[in-house]
């Protein structure tokens, strides 16, 4: 009879969520949603982020031309197994594109300018989990530090000559340099402020740093590299590594509630000059 093996990233949320949990089914477990924005920086001398054509000599590995700040969706599920809110559990995905593009200037038609421009475009999705340590609050600081599984679909390589002058198409393709998928497991680490917006919203902004292939590289030589245009070139797989900024909006109505409750259990203390209820604050 054939095994059916679970995925492992499905086998670790699965001994995940009962730690969370044990010893403290008294209490409720909070899920707290947020959507947002997340930037990825490769900050690094990676192939991915040189020159689609480096130079001349054809020995030179071709690269990816991702360079400056990739843009991608960021969705959150924070577990908050009690009303301290001092640790939360972070359950995320997010959906990056990253776009590298190079324009050379082609041979002459007669006196009209021929222009070549290659375009190599691929995507990250990324699942993660991990945790996160509040340190102070009024705003809350906080450290968070992810798991990542990133999947890397096939990129695409689109090659378009055409006349600048009137952008007439004179050969036009669309390649896939590799045609399988790759799956990395990363990490990111970040340090954040969560402000209060309004109503039962908050504003979640951070920073951080994460590596996309910390494991299941090709260390053999036999594999290509990441996110480049290459697919001749063979060398073994460095760590890709890269900076990120995040923006989010999270719902914190369960806090909202808790922090009332908090304040209308607070017994009013007398004033110390004229003996009438005070609030505790002053």
């Amino acid at each position: 009879m054939k095994t059916v093996r679970a995925p492992r990233f499905a086998v670790f949320l699965s001994l995940l969520v009962p730690i969370l949990l044990g010893g403290r089914a008294e209490a409720q477990l909070r899920v707290v949603p947020s959507i947002g924005l997340q930037t990825m920086w490769l900050n690094g001398d990676y192939p991915a982020s040189d020159d689609i054509s480096p130079g001349k000599e054809s020995s030179l590995q071709l690269g990816g031309g991702i360079m400056g700040s990739s843009n991608g969706l960021h969705l959150q599920a924070d577990l908050v197994p009690d009303t301290t809110w001092r640790f939360r559990f972070p359950i995320t995905f997010e959906a990056f594109h990253l776009v590298g593009a190079t324009t050379y200037v082609g041979g002459r038609n007669g006196e009209r300018l021929q222009y070549l421009r290659i375009t190599n475009t691929a995507n990250i999705f990324s699942f993660g989990a991990g945790v996160t340590a509040t340190f102070h609050k009024s705003p809350d600081v906080y450290v968070s530090a992810d798991a990542r599984m990133n999947y890397i679909p096939p990129s695409e390589l689109h090659s378009l000559r055409y006349h600048p002058d009137n952008d007439e198409v004179l050969a036009d393709s669309l390649q896939h340099p590799d045609p399988n998928g790759e799956t990395r497991v990363g990490a990111y680490l970040k340090v954040g402020t969560r402000v209060n917006f309004f109503g039962p919203l908050s504003l979640d902004f951070s920073v951080g740093y994460g590596a996309i292939n910390l494991l299941g590289r090709n260390g053999n030589g036999l594999g290509r590299s990441l996110l480049t245009v290459d697919n001749q070139y063979h060398a073994p797989e460095i760590t890709l590594g890269y900076i990120g900024f995040g923006l989010s909006v999270v719902w914190t109505g369960y806090r909202a509630d808790e922090d009332e409750e908090e304040n209308a259990s607070t017994p009013l203390k007398a004033h110390p000059d004229t003996g009438h209820p005070a609030p505790s604050g002053n």
